[in-house]
């Protein structure tokens, strides 16, 4: 398995174990999995990994990820439940600067939080895009 879907299993299992994300129903890592689903959902997609030799054995990794969250309803206080999400992973992140996946050593941190409200004709959908930075270092081969 690669590196990158192992780093974004362990940010899922982390939103798993967490009480913060116990409403998300639906995590979907790919353009495939979205055509069935139920809301609250987190998407969890790779954009890029910028590469950069560092000497002769070993490569830095940037990884970026984007996070989004959408829903269809509200927190038993009235807020957005995106928003609520969002600023959950924001709560995880401080807590989990670094994780070990696989003995590598990687740094998380979110880097934005776009968000948006998006009106169909049979109701509303509103939602968070997170973007997410990982940084860690590979043996070059």
């Amino acid at each position: 398995m690669s590196k990158t879907q192992d780093i974004i299993d362990a940010i899922q299992t982390l939103m798993i174990q967490s009480n913060k994300f116990v409403d998300v129903k639906h995590y979907i890592q790919s353009a495939k999995d979205d055509e069935t689903f139920d809301f609250p959902l987190c998407s969890i997609l790779a954009e890029s990994d910028n590469l950069s030799q560092l000497g002769s054995t070993k490569t830095q990794h940037v990884l970026t990820l984007t996070i989004s969250y959408l829903s269809q309803s509200w927190t038993q206080e009235g807020n957005r439940m995106s928003y609520a999400f969002a600023d959950g992973l924001e709560d995880l992140f401080k807590t989990n600067r670094t994780l070990t996946v696989n003995e590598t050593v990687v740094s998380v941190y979110l880097v934005a939080k776009e968000y948006g409200l998006t009106e169909l004709e049979e109701s509303t959908i509103d939602g968070v895009t997170c973007q997410v930075e990982i940084t860690y270092l590979s043996d070059s081969k």
